[in-house]
């Protein structure tokens, strides 16, 4: 599939193709993630391993652990193509909701999704929304503890079980 939707991955030298799959491995990702990851984005590879290395350490910084960034790149790995200053106003826009810090790392770690997630179309309308209808002291709470975030996640389980199925197949 992969050959068929990016012939251009042929184009691309052995090292470089050799460089990415260690910086997976480093992750302690497995042939099968890195499968699924090529199954949602194939444009992965097309990354340089320095983009690759920016996304992980802007990650770090959040305070995420190893795990907690193989987590986010298998459920998630359009962030690696992200520009860090919108994965940044992510981050800003829960900090306005009320968080701290190491609740922004829970929440990160937690709901890798809410990352590619629009501010101006998505998240910014809804934050407004429980401003308005819920006191201030009681936001961060609603934020961490929503059933809508558990949902989400549940959704994706199943979508990578999915994809994990059709790569096997490949």
């Amino acid at each position: 599939k992969l050959l068929g939707r990016h012939p251009g991955v042929l184009g691309l030298s052995e090292d470089t193709l050799e460089s990415i799959v260690l910086w997976f491995e480093g992750l302690g990702l497995s042939k099968t993630d890195i499968a699924q990851i090529t199954g949602v984005f194939p444009n992965v590879w097309l990354l340089s391993e320095d983009t690759l290395e920016s996304k992980a350490q802007w990650l770090k910084e959040l305070g995420l652990s190893k795990f907690e960034i193989a987590k986010v790149v298998t459920q998630r790995p359009t962030v690696l193509s992200m520009f860090e200053e919108k994965l940044e106003s992510k981050t800003r826009l829960l900090k306005a909701g009320g968080l701290s810090d190491s609740d922004v790392h829970e929440f990160i770690a937690r709901c890798p999704p809410f990352l590619t997630f629009s501010v101006e179309k998505y998240l910014k309308p809804r934050l407004a929304l429980l401003q308005k209808h819920i006191p201030p002291d009681e936001l961060r709470d609603t934020v961490m503890h929503s059933p809508w975030w558990r949902e989400s996640m549940a959704k994706c389980k199943h979508r990578w079980a999915a994809v994990a199925q059709d790569s096997a197949k490949s």
